[in-house]
């Protein structure tokens, strides 16, 4: 801009110049922003924060943020708001958390208070049973999240099974919990939200499917609705936590892209190798952030999906 304003023809010209050319130099930005293409209907990024889990789901001009937490400190102040830049997110229209582990919520409070997309969070879902037990919370980490959303003005909203969020012109449904659980259902990771996020293509709907940090309760339960779980992309449960329910719950779901949210310690376990070969032999991919960096599935106008991650691109 100051080398336009100082440009002999501009000074003739007026100001009106330098500021067609900024306008048209956005536009072409925006065009070429990642995941924002004319053709893109839906996008999901996984962000790579090492043992923790934060991903946004765009879709028309709309995003949301699904959890937003990690083990590393520091993670909502720094990092996270240059990684929403570096993927062209400027504005979050609401945050969802599935449940009452740090490592899915301990950032969120941090990045609503720092500069950029962040601020822009006006509301806050959490699953509503484990809502319940976060203020129940005298004085640990539960409290001090709800207290911190409190000093931002902002009042977490319980959310159950049968309620949905709107994401332009994709519908984020929730799946589970039931407001009323089950017998048997009381683990911390089993009242995490199960959301089915479903977009119109020109190739009929496609689909993702968010899955938290659910275990083997939630998931007989969920296996139960198996026409539900059919989708096209998946968050792996439990940031890849292997178990023979585990297998037979992704395996359910038919997936052609999992996106895996996770450290290293959970990074390539063998013991989902007939999952991944199954996948891979339909053409599918299983993205890791641990090894791909922040990860992303998209789907285009005529219903191709496609995934990648930073380091592969």
């Amino acid at each position: 801009v100051v080398w336009l304003l100082r440009a002999r023809t501009v000074r003739r010209a007026g100001p009106w110049v330098a500021i067609a050319a900024c306008v048209a130099w956005l536009v072409v930005e925006a065009r070429v922003a990642p995941g924002v293409a004319s053709d893109v209907v839906m996008r999901v990024d996984a962000l790579s924060v090492g043992d923790g889990s934060c991903l946004v789901v765009r879709s028309g001009g709309h995003a949301v943020m699904w959890d937003c937490g990690s083990l590393r400190p520091g993670l909502g102040e720094r990092a996270l708001p240059r990684a929403l830049r570096a993927i062209g997110v400027s504005r979050i229209d609401a945050a969802i958390i599935t449940h009452a582990n740090i490592d899915h919520y301990g950032a969120l409070a941090d990045l609503i208070g720092a500069a950029g997309a962040g601020r822009s969070i006006e509301r806050v879902y959490v699953s509503g049973p484990a809502l319940a037990a976060m203020s129940s919370d005298r004085d640990g980490p539960e409290r001090a999240f709800l207290q911190g959303l409190d000093a931002l003005g902002i009042e977490a909203t319980p959310i159950v099974a049968g309620e949905s969020v709107a994401v332009g012109g994709a519908t984020l449904s929730v799946l589970w919990p039931p407001a009323e659980l089950p017998r048997g259902i009381n683990a911390s990771n089993d009242l995490s939200l199960v959301a089915r996020v479903e977009v119109g293509t020109s190739d009929g709907p496609r689909s993702l499917l968010l899955n938290g940090d659910i275990q083997r309760g939630a998931m007989a339960h969920l296996l139960g609705e198996a026409a539900l779980l059919d989708a096209d992309i998946i968050e792996l449960p439990h940031h890849g936590s292997h178990h023979a329910a585990a297998e037979r719950y992704v395996s359910a779901t038919t997936p052609s892209v999992v996106l895996q949210s996770t450290g290293p310690r959970r990074l390539d376990d063998p013991r989902w190798d007939g999952v991944r070969d199954r996948l891979a032999g339909v053409g599918g991919a299983w993205r890791v952030t641990a090894r791909d960096g922040a990860v992303w599935a998209r789907v285009r106008r005529d219903g191709r999906i496609e995934s990648g991650g930073t380091l592969l691109e």
